[in-house]
């Protein structure tokens, strides 16, 4: 049978339940479908490539930080689509299945990620993608769940000789805390994006905690992106 993606994408404007199944057909497409310029919202991805040039995935990996959808408005997508690989954070169960079902290459860890080791709440909104730790970030709440945290330090502590080629955070307002338990991965890290958010004073913190060793290359719609002055 064949599914008109567009009508799927449409429909679930009217039909909330059939996210998951307009998610579902994303990635597949996406998966079998030639490869695209860019996967990321504003271009991210493409800057990032072409910075990382001469460095291979056999040299490092990515690590991406609220992975969200496993194409679409990623930022680690298109490298995987090369052949590269890494580890994919999500705290939303669902969203996670999605990578363990489309890219099969990366470790997928359904964690969060914060400046210690902890128990948070999780707030997930219907709308997948604005889920967040923090409760005054989220609309349109779906349900509330207890998770894990870890420092990206600790998660990262098997993989502590490994070059990480991007570090790519996204998680609704909790960017910050997530770069405060990354302190030892910075010194190893070419590449840092996150989402400012409309937060001036978060962004303008992981800028200070960046300026030592990264210098600022671009702000791509809400997103910022760093590079390792080594």
């Amino acid at each position: 049978m064949i599914v008109n993606l567009k009508l799927v994408i449409l429909l679930d404007k009217f039909l909330p339940f059939i996210g998951p199944i307009k998610r579902f057909f994303i990635a597949f497409y996406d998966t079998y479908s030639p490869l695209r310029k860019s996967y990321s919202q504003y271009g991210e991805d493409i800057l990032i490539e072409k910075g990382l040039e001469g460095i291979t995935a056999n040299d490092a990996i990515y690590v991406d930080v609220g992975a969200n959808h496993p194409t679409r408005i990623s930022n680690t997508y298109l490298l995987y689509k090369k052949g590269w690989s890494g580890i994919t954070v999500e705290p939303n169960a669902a969203l996670l299945k999605l990578h363990r079902l489309f890219r099969k290459r990366d470790i997928q860890v359904n964690v969060g990620c914060g400046n210690k080791s902890s128990l948070l709440r999780f707030y997930v909104s219907r709308t997948p993608v604005l889920s967040s730790f923090i409760e005054q970030e989220v609309k349109h709440l779906a349900v509330v769940k207890y998770l894990p945290i870890m420092t990206i330090d600790e998660l990262l502590e098997p993989f502590k000789d490994k070059e990480i080629a991007l570090l790519s955070i996204d998680t609704e307002g909790f960017d910050l805390n997530v770069l405060l338990g990354a302190i030892n991965t910075l010194k190893r890290t070419k590449f840092v994006c996150f989402e400012s958010n409309n937060d001036f004073d978060e962004s303008k913190k992981i800028a200070l905690l960046l300026a030592e060793n990264f210098e600022h290359c671009a702000t791509l719609g809400c997103n910022e992106v760093f590079k390792f002055r080594g």
